[in-house]
């Protein structure tokens, strides 16, 4: 998602005006069973860079996966700047725009390529192109999302819209924090291509989280988990998702280091 850049705002958000740039990172590897049965490790790393001690604040991100066989590919990409101080306009093959959740796999996920987005007071509205390199004038897709806090609660709400298939998703997202540690979410879906409604709640504390989800036709399809160490500036993962239809486990491992 958009939102897998959030480096870069976090970059843009914090550069002092005394340094001319300022660069930061993370990288990440997570070990999985694969649809052979192995275990295999991805690695991916990424690198953000924001500009302040300029006329006109800019920013770029820049995020590269390696794979099992050790080729490394671009993933996503972003290049920007900053507004008034408050606005962000960029342009790149930056995700979508589109509402967060904890697994995901039984909610709508529109895809975008590459986009020019504009974020400005909780609002984001995202362009993309169907094929940039053949034809620039052809907009595939128009997405859109706000988020507002209200107290303790953190809602969003999102639409995406295919203008080729005709097709629209629309999702919205709540968040309510008893404290610092302890958070309780709920989200739902829905895709006009497939008339899926999907949803999924889920609840963290200290550093646990676990969720559940499904959709119109089942109710009960994955609940899982997973818990959150961090070590000497190392971030340590395991989790673990379960599919009661067809009894599968799907454990999984991470470690990633911020710079």
């Amino acid at each position: 998602m958009f939102n897998k850049l959030l480096l870069t705002t976090a970059l843009v958000c914090t550069a002092g005006s005394v340094m001319a740039a300022d660069i930061g990172g993370e990288i990440t590897t997570e070990i999985k069973e694969n649809a052979a049965g192995d275990w295999g490790a991805t690695t991916s790393f990424d690198l953000g860079i924001a500009s302040m001690g300029t006329a006109v604040p800019a920013f770029a991100a820049i995020d590269l996966d390696m794979n099992t066989d050790g080729d490394i590919e671009l993933d996503e990409w972003q290049v920007g700047t900053v507004v008034n101080g408050d606005a962000m306009i960029s342009f790149g093959d930056q995700g979508n725009v589109w509402i967060d959740s904890e697994d995901g796999s039984t909610l709508a996920d529109p895809a975008m390529k590459e986009s020019i987005a504009v974020k400005a007071l909780g609002a984001q509205m995202a362009f993309s192109w169907k094929d940039i390199e053949a034809d620039v004038t052809d907009i595939e897709t128009v997405a859109g999302m706000y988020e507002m806090n209200l107290g303790y609660v953190f809602l969003q709400a999102a639409g995406s819209y295919n203008m080729d298939t005709e097709e629209f998703a629309i999702g919205s997202r709540s968040d309510y924090l008893l404290d610092d540690n302890i958070g309780l979410g709920a989200a739902v879906t829905y895709d006009s291509g497939s008339e899926d409604i999907g949803y999924e709640v889920d609840a963290g504390a200290y550093g646990a989280t676990v969720f559940v989800n499904g959709d119109q036709d089942e109710m009960l399809q994955n609940v899982g988990g997973s818990y959150t160490y961090g070590l000497a500036g190392i971030e340590l993962e395991a989790g673990a998702s379960y599919n009661l239809d067809s009894e599968e486990l799907k454990p999984t491992a991470s470690l990633s280091f911020n710079f």
